[in-house]
């Protein structure tokens, strides 16, 4: 409940910036703190500056006529493909890997992160459905990020693997916030800021104003 009371929040002041600045703007969406997935740290820490600086999540095509629907297949499939670039490097990470308890948080990440699609399609489902009385949102892209560590990561699943292996449940140690960030850096400089110039003129907003000239 509070995730989706969260999404109406955001879909409300989304609605309230189109109609103020009467345009219609590029929406980044970025799901945040992903370290708190319990095996995000163990199963990206040997990656290296380059590829902790680039973007890691999906863009849309830019296409004016695109509706809730098209933005919901375009992130199901999307979604789909970061599955599979992350079982594809999953092997390779845990022969990597000689300590057991980090082993088994790598072993379950590509889960972890599976259990965020349902989600993360509930979020943008009411974030951003189609209102006939709205111009339709401008969702650009949905993006996953990591700034300093801090906090206990959520362990969503592994309860029962912990107790297969013999080992105490709390096997994700807390951050202390001394981390290094994840998928922000070329997010930002290479994508959002470049992209600056598709912010353009809301359609309805100025048939509105021409009716009532």
């Amino acid at each position: 409940i509070e995730r989706i009371n969260h999404a109406k929040a955001i879909r409300l002041r989304v609605k309230e910036l189109i109609d103020h600045f009467g345009i219609r703007f590029p929406i980044y969406v970025l799901f945040t703190k992903c370290d708190l997935l319990a095996g995000f740290n163990e199963f990206f820490e040997n990656l290296s500056r380059d590829e902790r600086n680039q973007v890691w999540g999906m863009t849309f095509p830019l296409n004016e006529k695109d509706s809730q629907d098209d933005v919901i297949k375009h992130f199901k499939g999307e979604f789909k493909a970061l599955e599979q670039r992350i079982d594809a490097r999953l092997m390779d990470r845990l022969e990597q890997e000689r300590d057991v308890k980090r082993r088994v948080l790598i072993y379950s990440f590509p889960q972890q992160f599976s259990a965020l699609r349902e989600a993360a399609e509930t979020f943008l489902q009411e974030a951003f459905s189609e209102n006939r009385f709205q111009e339709t949102p401008m969702v650009r892209g949905i993006y996953f990020t990591s700034g300093t560590q801090e906090g206990t990561p959520i362990d969503r699943l592994l309860g029962s693997m912990a107790q297969e292996f013999g080992l105490n449940r709390q096997i994700a140690p807390a951050f202390s916030g001394t981390g290094r960030s994840f998928f922000i850096n070329r997010l930002f400089k290479d994508l959002i800021f470049a992209e600056s110039h598709l912010a353009g003129i809301n359609t309805r907003v100025e048939k509105q104003r021409a009716w009532l000239q």
